[in-house]
């Protein structure tokens, strides 16, 4: 049978982006409204993550046993009940909550849509569907950065929350009506040898480099730009979008470099490591200008980006007997630096009334996860 059709498994990345995330673009707003401080706000972030965290290893065995079918449309429709909690929540508490229940969403888009595509393409070919699916997840965060900003200041925050969580039910509709089901080859492996796999671990920092990088940027983004320049909520979130949709074209412009022999998957990784820690310090950089700041922005869409369809496709085949376990803790991994960086940006911020400080600390991450890369080859 020949391979689907990447545009469905795609949007339903795009929408779950659009939603899991939703509410970082507005959380001048939310600040604004529930009388929170830059701290506090940057924990909805780490909850969804907290979330995603705890998920990605079950979610991982649930999607080797029932498919990734059917774990990809309970996630969607988790997504839309976590939109619409959001929206009417009527404290801090039970806005944590919801941002909990899109964690759900954030495992599962790359736990079982990851798997998903790894089912139903192969060969060379696997690094490009990657890559694109990879690509729309950051399409709709980008997405969401580009178009809520401007939403919530003129409807309100609060129907901005709740206009996001449309395309992820409509598409979740289509999804439970046409997506193939699929399961992973019959040939199990022990959950405890995926965790033994020192391979996997690796390429796990790197992928938590990368995404918690372009998301942490993605939560505090508007904020930066706002802070540091006095621009607008709506230009902060037009400028902050450039970062999250260069890497939608960079993720899928990583799987043809690989696929085509141009650039080796170790040496892309580490490639697109160093370039992660270069625009954390343009960004970083004191009275830098909006130009030079802007310069990171792209930086950090690049790089964050070219080497997703590596890891991700090496991951799978590092345990073809447990491909979603191995995704899973490859997931899990990519909780750490999202859920300890986006709060200690916010409380560094605070304290220190600048980004310089909060983006040089938040730069020891990739800067680990590079030297760690080194040993990928060798293992």
């Amino acid at each position: 049978m020949s391979s689907p059709s990447l545009v469905l498994p795609c949007l339903a990345a795009a929408v779950q982006g659009f939603a899991f995330m939703n509410h970082a673009p507005v959380v001048p707003l939310v600040m604004r409204e529930v009388g929170v401080s830059p701290a506090a706000a940057g924990f909805l972030t780490t909850a969804t993550f907290v979330a995603c965290g705890v998920f990605s290893a079950p979610l991982g065995a649930l999607t080797d046993r029932f498919g990734p079918k059917r774990v990809t449309a309970a996630a969607m429709l988790t997504v839309v009940v976590s939109a619409i909690g959001f929206a009417l929540a009527p404290s801090y508490p039970l806005m944590l909550v919801t941002r909990a229940l899109a964690g759900v969403s954030l495992a599962s888009v790359f736990v079982a849509g990851g798997l998903y595509v790894n089912v139903h393409w192969s060969g060379p070919r696997q690094y490009f569907a990657q890559g694109l699916h990879g690509g729309s997840i950051l399409l709709g965060i980008g997405a969401g950065v580009f178009l809520l900003p401007g939403l919530g200041e003129t409807l309100g925050w609060r129907v901005a929350i709740l206009l996001s969580a449309a395309p992820a039910f409509g598409v979740a509709v289509v999804w439970m009506l046409v997506a193939r089901p699929g399961t992973p080859p019959v040939a199990r492996a022990s959950i405890a040898s995926v965790y033994r796999s020192s391979r996997i671990w690796r390429l796990g920092i790197a992928h938590t480099s990368m995404f918690g990088t372009s998301i942490v940027l993605g939560a505090w983004i508007a904020v930066y730009l706002t802070t540091e320049f006095g621009l607008s909520l709506g230009y902060a979130g037009v400028f902050g979008s450039i970062g999250l949709l260069i890497g939608a074209v960079g993720r899928p412009a990583g799987g043809v470099l690989v696929s085509r022999g141009v650039a080796r998957p170790h040496r892309l990784i580490v490639a697109t490591l160093a370039g992660i820690v270069i625009a954390l310090g343009l960004l970083a950089w004191p009275g830098r200008p909006l130009a030079v700041a802007m310069l990171g922005v792209v930086a950090a869409g690049v790089a964050t980006s070219l080497g997703f369809a590596p890891i991700v496709t090496l991951a799978g085949r590092a345990a073809p007997g447990a491909p979603g376990a191995a995704l899973g803790l490859i997931g899990l991994a990519a909780t750490f630096v999202v859920i300890i960086g986006a709060p200690v940006v916010g409380a560094l911020w605070s304290a220190f009334g600048n980004f310089t400080v909060p983006l040089a600390v938040f730069a020891v991450m990739p800067a680990t996860a590079l030297a760690l890369a080194l040993g990928l080859r060798s293992d």
